[in-house]
């Protein structure tokens, strides 16, 4: 990936990295939330 903003190698791999893990982050919260969901539903019925 090139540099964006002219930022340096070192910079950029930190931002790359930095999104990653947010983006794990909240895939990971909305399956939690998504399987509490499905749960509390099916509980109900």
């Amino acid at each position: 990936m090139e540099c964006i903003l002219g930022l340096t190698t070192l910079e950029n791999d930190k931002i790359k990295s930095i999104f990653l893990d947010y983006i794990v982050t909240v895939d990971f919260m909305r399956r939690k939330d998504a399987h509490e969901y499905l749960t509390h539903t099916w509980s109900r019925n």
